[in-house]
């Protein structure tokens, strides 16, 4: 004898409520034909600091791509405003499921916050969506800072500090 699970369907297509029967099999099969989309692996990664201004960035997804999709759900923006996808070479590899964004034509600021975005307009070859928009944020490096040079001692030994990204260096020139 076979048991039958009462569902309550609602339909916006024909505007009212449907009640109805199927057998557990097919309620199995239809609530979990939803799959999502996973990110797997971003570059660069999530709040990594001194990050090259000339990067590529590589995302990684469980699922073929859309890449449609990804044009609107994609932004990545800093205080200044939004990076235009345009200012990259987009790349799509392993049968679009990786996406390298490439050879920016305008590198990134030096020492800025970025905030890398992807909403869940993105979609699978099979139309899946992403379940959660996601959000990664990194900061670029390169800065300079130069101190001018000192004297210690007379004038015989020179020093100057520079920071590059986050190392710090110190010369010391002995003049003789």
């Amino acid at each position: 004898m076979k048991t039958f699970r009462f569902a309550l369907v609602f339909s916006l297509f024909l505007g009212g409520l449907l009640v109805g029967s199927c057998d557990p099999e097919q309620w199995e099969e239809l609530s979990s034909k939803k799959e999502f989309i996973d990110i797997t692996s971003i570059s660069p990664h999530r709040n990594l600091t001194n990050v090259n201004q000339a990067t590529s960035i590589v995302i990684n997804f469980s699922q073929s791509i859309k890449s449609s999709t990804f044009i609107r759900a994609f932004k990545l923006e800093a205080d200044s405003g939004v990076v235009p996808l345009s200012n990259y070479t987009v790349t799509w590899t392993n049968n679009n499921q990786t996406v390298t964004l490439s050879n920016p034509v305008t590198n990134l600021a030096t020492q800025t916050i970025y905030n890398l975005s992807i909403s869940t307009n993105l979609r699978s070859a099979s139309n899946n969506p992403l379940e959660y928009s996601y959000s990664s944020t990194f900061v670029t490096g390169g800065a300079v800072i130069t101190y001018p040079a000192t004297g210690f001692y007379g004038s015989n030994l020179l020093s100057k500090t520079s920071i590059v990204g986050t190392e710090l260096t110190t010369v010391c020139l002995v003049l003789e």
